[in-house]
């Protein structure tokens, strides 16, 4: 894959960075491994996330960011970010526009702008939404991989429950889903104080 941005985005110049963590949750948690590549990449600049929830659930316990801040779709993130990227998401058309007054934003977007206006696009649609693709974890590693990471993909982050609070529920009938354990990773992204 040719990397466009990769002269503009040296880690060393790059001190303030911006990131998204959506409403849904499922979107954001397959965000994670894009948020610890944007740390590995770029380990000396700040590192925000932008969130559309306060007290974000998936954030919970997730230690890789500088600090979690409250989206506002009026900050003026040229002033405050050197950077910004943002994840793959089903919609928001309002974010996406938002974060796409940025001079260097990386997107699914603009990464696949070009294939958006294609002949064969227009023929059968293929990038017309781009979820259809490749499978949202990949897309996002992809960005991650705009944004200059060279690893491997990294694991998904999924806060766990508390199986004590559905205790009270043993013997009814009902469904209730624990995500598999995290790998202890997450703790190679804790910065130093």
């Amino acid at each position: 894959m040719k990397h466009r941005n990769r002269i503009q985005l040296k880690p060393e110049n790059i001190r303030t960075l911006a990131t998204f963590a959506p409403l849904e949750l499922g979107d954001t948690i397959l965000a994670t491994p894009l948020y610890q590549a944007l740390r590995v990449s770029y380990p000396d600049a700040h590192l925000t996330v932008l969130s559309q929830l306060s007290d974000h659930p998936v954030l919970a316990g997730f230690a890789g960011f500088d600090s979690v801040v409250n989206y506002d779709p009026q900050i003026d993130l040229a002033s405050a970010f050197d950077l910004v990227v943002l994840p793959v998401l089903y919609g928001d058309s309002e974010v996406r526009r938002h974060f796409d007054t940025h001079p260097f934003v990386i997107s699914a977007d603009r990464l696949f702008a070009a294939q958006r206006g294609t002949l064969i696009n227009k023929w059968n649609g293929r990038y017309s939404h781009v979820l259809f693709y490749r499978h949202q974890v990949e897309m996002n590693m992809e960005l991650a991989y705009e944004a200059g990471y060279e690893g491997q993909t990294m694991p998904l982050y999924c806060p766990q429950g508390d199986p004590a609070e559905f205790e009270g529920f043993r013997g009814a009938v009902g469904l209730f889903i624990n995500t598999p354990a995290n790998d202890p990773i997450g703790s190679r992204f804790v910065r130093a104080a």
